[in-house]
């Protein structure tokens, strides 16, 4: 890391860093999971994988509903 803070003599800062950084992170991270999600998401290609939250989320919140129907129904 080539920043003013540690070595005076360079023109970038910590605040540029962490702004290339983090993105990058959080990209990699992301493919990442894409590519283990294959074992969560089977028989998905790559490319709907690579919505693997959007996905997950979706089937979180319908079984969400779910479960208050079936105990909105016992309920009766």
């Amino acid at each position: 890391m080539n920043a003013k803070e540690i070595n005076p003599g360079s023109n970038g800062t910590i605040l540029l860093f962490v702004a290339l950084a983090a993105p990058l992170t959080i990209v990699t991270i992301w493919i990442f999971i894409a590519f283990l999600s294959q074992y969560l998401l089977q028989g998905k290609p790559f490319v709907q994988r690579l919505g693997w939250l959007v996905l997950l989320l979706y089937k979180w919140w319908y079984r969400k509903d779910d479960k208050e129907k079936k105990t909105d129904r016992s309920d009766d």
